[in-house]
């Protein structure tokens, strides 16, 4: 009877445990960590007797829950990626909402500019309409400034919520190292002898911190459990928690970098943080706010820039060059702001770095790192950051400024200690959209006209008309060296139909050359011609020794010798790639002409020479009459104008290339190819002629001469590439003679067929208060292509950030929503493991109360059959 008193208590045991354990579970059913708990029952060893082996009842073994540890990973990783498209679509949303909607994005203020400048082109003398581009400008401005505003804001609010988030998952990971320690403390000796409660609990805070970031876990000694970013760092270790700090970027002071804190110093852990929030914050701040930050930078950068350049070619209704309308994007202030020292930077972190915008058409969004590498000091690389791609590198000698180009950008060194293993980083636009300021105060200082017209001659035969006359540069001498003025005034005359000369003007009855010269330039009939030097760099070089371009008498009867000596002359060229130099030295001989010595040039590389000889005749005296002989041909001479009509009717002449064109009182005599202008005169004691060469003093020359003969030399222009140089000896060149820009910083385009004595002025627009053609050339740039090397408009860039944002945000939507059905189906495999159901825990109830009852029962038969069998032996 003891055996059967002893097995139903053991059933007693075992269904009380049960019916407890089902009572927890009830119990716990709304909570969503709790895992069903089930009591793990085994029997007792039988018995062994000589009529077979009988049981000895149950013994109860424990409690373990039901869980899959895959599906609890699993709805972790779920979470975790859930929580971060969550962050990242919600800020996102933000940004695409402002950006996109009509009255606080950029769409309707920049087209409300544009559509002002257009109205003051079709009156550009009206102050009002004038003051409506001021007023639209001042909001496109400030508009830029108040998106920055806002880009700040959200900056800001993701720090605020980066150091929330460390704030909580600081106290998590506390949490997660007091359970591991209760665990380690209260575990029994098997699996199923488990605080299977705080096993739940532990779980939880997993959770909970996976939705702070992506995880890892490890199992460590005594059931602890080791938790590590998904790249590796410890954050919790057993009992031990490594915090998770937050602090200033080394790299940009407005962002904060995740740590993890040592006792000596931090670990930057925020290039490796992926999933949960603090995921989703970085992955918003790397894919959306940055890259609205440098777009919207670019954007106003260029639109300062262009139009800034754009309107300095124009004129003002006060007669001045235009200044800007925007903000200088090169002003120290913004160009020194658009680097950061890196804070670890060796001491002292005294380097400073100035960048200058040089060709927005260039610029990119990226951000760039200059850096000095580990073992040479001297060696620098600049890498764009948005592909990694390494755009530059050379060498810094330590010599300031040192300048590196690239993207549009023009990057100097310009002062500090700089050490191996320094980094500054580099952000052209970044600052763009806050710097941006409307700076024009007077309405009269917009430049809607240009400050050059051109007038034709009214006398002109031919067909040719001036179709572009396009302002390029008011910098140069042309504009700046007599404000109010061009300097020089310029007339354009054609001394044949396909060679036309362009004069300094500045005195209509005597034009005169410039210098450098523009003569003899080609014109082709029928076509489009440019007729004004291109900005190529290019330098031109006048001949300015001792002996080009003078008279010199002859001292033998019939022998035409120039004064010109032999010389030896060095040209300098710089190789535009590398920027090394080279040299070469050659010679003419004595006696060359002009065109001997241009030839010798031009069989130089990087140089092209021109030759041409003048002369002028004057005070003819013919009363005998007189005979001219001009390199070989003799002539008769009765009149200026007579003589200079035999000259160009002369065919020997005319193919040396010798012309000659006179006013009735003087002759001009022209060779064009540089050959030498022998005169002589024969007549009487009264006959004479005074002849005058482009420098040095006049020669007259009389019947009553003994040797009435002269040599005329001729002047040679060299046109150099940039960058190079010339040295002579004196008789040709100078030891260094003046080298000057070609440019003029304009250019005329013509068109149609001209005539020989067609002339084209050039003048200075004073008072062109009716002319809009610089308006017209500021209302072009709605539609021109200036960004992404001359591929997008203004307009079409905006377009593109709000796409660009507005795919992230739905790309980020999409996410979310695949990581809510993910968590849901996580959540439901794990429910289906270890979720409670209360209907089978009802029955189950019911089934452990009657085999409780059948237990009691089993225990109240067996003490009456032991009492019926004491009350027997009595």
């Amino acid at each position: 009877m003891a055996d059967l008193i002893s097995i139903g208590i053991t059933a007693l045991r075992a269904n009380q445990a049960k019916l407890t354990t089902t009572s927890h579970n009830i119990a716990n059913a709304g909570r969503a960590e709790y895992s069903r708990q089930e009591v793990i029952v085994n029997s007792l060893a039988p018995q062994s007797t000589g009529s077979g082996f009988f049981g000895n009842g149950v013994s109860v073994d424990g409690v373990r829950r039901s869980v899959s540890e895959l599906a609890i990973s699993e709805l972790r990783a779920a979470s975790s990626e859930l929580s971060r498209s969550q962050y990242s679509l919600q800020s996102a949303e933000r940004i695409d909402a402002t950006l996109s909607e009509a009255d606080a994005g950029l769409t309707g203020v920049m087209q409300r500019f544009f559509d002002s400048m257009q109205q003051a082109a079709e009156s550009p003398s009206s102050l009002a309409n004038r003051q409506i581009v001021m007023d639209e400008g001042n909001q496109l401005s400030q508009r830029f400034n108040s998106l920055n505003n806002f880009l700040d804001e959200q900056q800001q609010s993701l720090n605020k919520d980066m150091k929330a988030s460390v704030k909580d998952l600081n106290s998590l990971l506390g949490n997660m190292s007091e359970i591991n320690r209760q665990i380690s403390s209260y575990q029994g000796n098997s699996i199923n002898n488990m605080p299977n409660d705080l096993l739940d609990e532990r779980d939880a805070i997993l959770r909970d911190i996976s939705s702070m970031l992506s995880i890892s876990i490890v199992a460590g000694n005594e059931s602890m459990t080791n938790v590590f970013t998904s790249s590796g760092q410890p954050l919790v270790l057993g009992t031990t928690t490594y915090e998770v700090g937050t602090q200033i970027s080394t790299d940009n002071a407005e962002q904060l970098d995740l740590t993890i804190v040592g006792k000596n110093s931090n670990q930057v852990i925020s290039d490796s943080i992926s999933g949960g929030t603090l995921g989703g914050l970085i992955e918003f701040r790397e894919n959306v706010l940055n890259p609205s930050y440098n777009q919207l930078g670019r954007l106003a950068i260029t639109i300062a820039d262009q139009f800034n350049a754009q309107h300095k070619l124009g004129l003002t209704l006060n007669n001045d060059i235009g200044g800007f309308v925007f903000s200088d994007i090169n002003s120290d202030a913004a160009a020194l702001g658009r680097s950061v020292v890196n804070a670890d930077n060796s001491d002292p972190t005294n380097q400073q770095v100035r960048v200058n915008i040089s060709d927005t058409t260039q610029l990119t969004t990226s951000d760039y790192l200059l850096e000095f590498p580990q073992g040479n000091p001297t060696a620098y690389t600049v890498t764009r950051l948005s592909d990694n791609t390494k755009v530059a590198e050379g060498t810094f000698n330590g010599t300031y400024p040192s300048t590196v180009e690239f993207d549009g950008l023009e990057v100097s060194i310009e002062a500090g200690d700089f050490a191996a293993g320094d980094k500054i980083t580099l952000f052209p636009t970044r600052e763009g959209a806050a710097l941006i300021d409307f700076e024009i105060e007077n309405a009269r200082d917009l430049a809607l006209a240009q400050p050059t017209r051109t007038v034709a001659n009214q006398t002109n035969r031919g067909s040719a008309k001036i179709t572009a006359e396009t302002v390029l540069d008011t910098t140069t001498p042309f504009f700046t060296s007599d404000p109010g003025n061009l300097n020089p005034p310029l007339i354009v005359r054609f001394t044949s139909a396909t060679t036309y000369d362009v004069l300094d003007n500045s005195d209509p009855n005597n034009p005169t050359e410039l210098l450098p010269p523009l003569n003899g330039l080609r014109f082709s009939p029928g076509v489009t011609n440019n007729l004004l030097p291109v900005d190529d760099g290019s330098l031109g070089v006048r001949s300015d020794g001792s002996a080009m371009g003078f008279i010199q008498r002859n001292a033998v009867s019939n022998t035409y010798t120039n004064s010109v000596a032999s010389e030896s002359f060095r040209l300098t060229n710089v190789d535009p790639d590398t920027g090394s130099l080279t040299s070469s030295t050659f010679n003419s001989a004595a006696g060359d002409s002009a065109k001997d010595i241009a030839a010798v040039w031009n069989a130089q590389e990087g140089v092209t020479a021109s030759a041409r000889t003048k002369a002028t005749l004057s005070n003819v005296n013919s009363s005998t009459p007189m005979i001219v002989t001009l390199n070989g041909q003799n002539f008769s001479v009765s009149t200026a104008t007579q003589l200079a009509a035999d000259i160009n009717s002369n065919t020997a002449l005319a193919g040396l290339g010798i012309k000659a064109t006179s006013d009735g009182d003087t002759i001009e005599l022209l060779d064009a190819n540089g050959e030498d202008l022998n005169i002589s005169i024969t007549g009487g004691a009264s006959d004479s002629v005074l002849v005058t060469a482009e420098n040095g003093s006049d020669v007259l020359l009389t019947g009553n001469d003994a040797i009435p003969e002269a040599t005329i030399s001729g002047v040679v222009d060299l046109v150099l590439e940039e960058g190079s140089s010339v040295r002579g000896q004196n008789s040709v060149f100078s030891l260094a003679p003046t080298a000057s820009s070609r440019f003029l910083g304009m250019q005329l385009s013509m068109s149609g067929n001209p005539i020989v004595g067609d002339e084209f002025k050039v003048e200075f627009n004073n008072n062109g208060a009716a002319d809009n053609r610089n308006a017209l050339a500021l209302s072009e740039l709605q539609t021109k292509k200036i960004l992404d090397n001359a591929g997008t408009t203004l307009q079409d860039d905006y377009g593109s950030l709000v796409d660009y944002v507005g795919v992230q945000t739905r790309q980020s939507k999409i996410k979310f929503e695949a990581s809510l059905v993910v968590v849901e189906q996580a959540q439901a495999r794990r429910d289906e493991i270890s979720g409670v159901n209360l209907e089978e825990e009802a029955g189950k109830i019911l089934q452990y109360e009657q085999a409780y009852n059948a237990a009691a029962q089993l225990v109240s038969v067996a003490r009456s059959l032991f009492d019926t069998l004491l009350n027997a032996m009595r």
